[in-house]
Parts: structure tokens; C-alpha cells; sequence
């Protein structure tokens, strides 16, 4: 760059939760030598399934878009189809949402953990999703995001 300054990673959220305009940013990426940091690849918790609603939750992300009156059919959609393969592979739906994630290929991928439990489940790695699977996970997340389009410009619902 003209300033000498060079980005070499981003971050951003990958996940079914969120997942508009990922290929675009993969392939700006790729182009420009720049790696991705996917964070948040269980949606913040919300792909636990353990929050249908906004009553569920007593912080921030009870206010996010998947819970606005466009995106809740989409998002629960999402949610059951996470459920089924989970069940169906003897997996949690935490398992199968990072799995998609990682099937991204995200250059790294930044996890939370709130203690040693949640750690090993994340660090758990020996299962794989087949692609059907994975292509029917992204088709549940495509049609969340076209729902959250007039809802929202981000993750975060912020304005700009």
C-alpha cells in the first residue's frame, strides 16, 4: 500500500448464523494475500439451540436479527436442521455449527470458551459432517441472511 501499512488478516464472524457476503470476503481475501480470522462460529451461542426467542436470553444478543419478525422462521428453520443432523451424527449442535464453520476453511478460527467443559467440546475434532449435510447447512444459512437483509447491515444490527 501506498502507506506502507499491510493488512495480512481480518476478522470477521463466520458462522450459520451469519454468513452473508463470506464468499465475496474469501475471495477478496485470497486475491490480496489477506488470511481470515473467523470468530463466533456457534452465532454467539445462539446455535446451541437453547434460544428460540428473545425471552430466552437476559443480555445484548437478545436484541439481534434473528429474532426480529423476518428472520425468526428463518432462523428457526436453521436451528431444527442444525438439530436433526446433530442427533442424526450423535453430535451437539455446537459440534455442527463449528463444523461448518471449519468446512469454510477460515485461515484460523477464534473460539470462546467459559470453562474447561466448553473448552473440550470445542476442542473436539473427530467427526466430520458429509457434504450434503453441509450444503443443506448453508442453504438454512443463505435463506436467513436474504431474510435479514431489510432487517439489518450486520451481525450486530448497528447502523452505520
Amino acid at each position: 500500500t501506498k502507506s506502507g501499512i499491510k493488512i495480512d488478516r481480518i476478522q470477521r464472524p463466520v458462522s450459520l448464523l451469519w454468513s452473508r457476503e463470506l464468499e465475496e470476503t474469501k475471495d477478496f481475501c485470497t486475491e490480496n494475500g489477506i488470511e481470515i480470522a473467523a470468530y463466533s462460529p456457534t452465532g454467539m451461542g445462539l446455535l446451541s439451540g437453547k434460544y428460540r426467542s428473545a425471552s430466552d436470553l437476559k443480555d445484548a444478543r437478545k436484541n439481534l436479527f434473528c429474532f426480529n419478525e423476518k428472520c425468526i422462521g428463518p432462523y428457526h428453520d436453521l436451528l431444527d436442521l442444525i438439530a436433526r443432523i446433530a442427533q442424526k451424527n450423535g453430535l451437539s449442535c455446537i459440534d455442527t455449527a463449528r463444523k461448518w464453520t471449519e468446512s469454510t476453511k477460515p485461515d484460523i478460527i477464534i473460539l470462546g470458551a467459559r470453562n474447561t467443559r466448553q473448552l473440550e467440546q470445542n476442542l473436539k475434532n473427530d467427526f466430520v459432517l458429509d457434504s450434503s449435510e453441509l450444503s443443506d447447512l448453508s442453504a438454512a444459512a443463505s435463506e436467513l441472511d436474504k431474510a435479514s437483509a431489510d432487517a439489518c447491515e450486520n451481525i450486530f444490527s448497528y447502523n452505520w
